[in-house]
């Protein structure tokens, strides 16, 4: 109930309440749908990163046949996040690392969720995956190098050559497990249905059919028609 300026009483319907809450809902879910891929494709990295980084997963790639191990190893060294199997004194490094695998897969396919097929979709977090990783080891290495006070830049190759190895570990990992990341984004991404074309008027009109065409004779006769 609410009061006028001449002082007259009026009652706002229900039904303007139920068609302002109707269009905020409509917004918020179409805000959803558009950042959901966003927040699959994080929530599935860092399930990824947590099941394949941990120090069972390391263990067991470094104990695994000679015919199994460069798979094992090129899955879990990009994700590895166990202290225990890292130099010491790299947690910072890590967690950098971390960070920026999960913001580069969040921008890149926040750029890429407006495709209109799912197939676009998955190859859009695959290679997402492929890229951040590849980004976040390089910020690893420059962290680390950074905390051992140019450790890296003692070695053969310097740390350019750890940062190109490192890049190369971060690319194979995203090649191998990117595409369930990918899946993740086929599914919730919300397709746009193609729009209908648009219907092309001619002249003189096609005729339907099972009717007769008019005889060409009485046609040219008739007054042209303004287009």
């Amino acid at each position: 109930m609410r009061r006028s300026t001449s002082g007259t009483r009026y009652r706002i319907s229900p039904f303007v309440w139920m068609n302002a809450l109707r269009a905020w809902t409509t917004t918020e879910g179409m805000a959803r749908r558009r950042w959901r891929p966003v927040m699959a494709a994080v929530g599935a990295t860092a399930l990824l990163t947590a099941g394949l980084g941990n120090e069972s997963m390391i263990d067991g790639g470094d104990e695994a046949g000679p015919a199994v191990r460069p798979f094992l190893e090129a899955l879990t060294t990009a994700p590895a996040w166990a202290t225990a199997q890292l130099p010491a004194g790299v947690g910072p490094a890590v967690a950098a690392k971390l960070a920026t695998l999960l913001l580069v897969v969040a921008g890149l396919v926040g750029l890429a969720r407006g495709v209109r097929t799912r197939r676009a979709g998955w190859l859009a977090g695959w290679g997402a995956l492929a890229v951040a990783a590849a980004v976040a080891q390089l910020v690893y290495v420059a962290v680390t190098n950074y905390l051992l006070d140019g450790a890296l830049d003692r070695r053969s190759g310097g740390a350019a050559a750890a940062a190109i190895d490192a890049m190369n570990e971060g690319a194979v990992f995203g090649l191998y497990a990117g595409w369930l990341v990918g899946l993740v984004v086929a599914v919730t991404v919300d397709v746009k249905a193609p729009s209908p074309p648009v219907p092309v008027a001619t002249w003189p009109p096609r005729p339907s059919a099972g009717t007769t065409r008019p005889n060409p004779a009485w046609q040219a006769s008739q007054p042209l028609a303004k287009r």
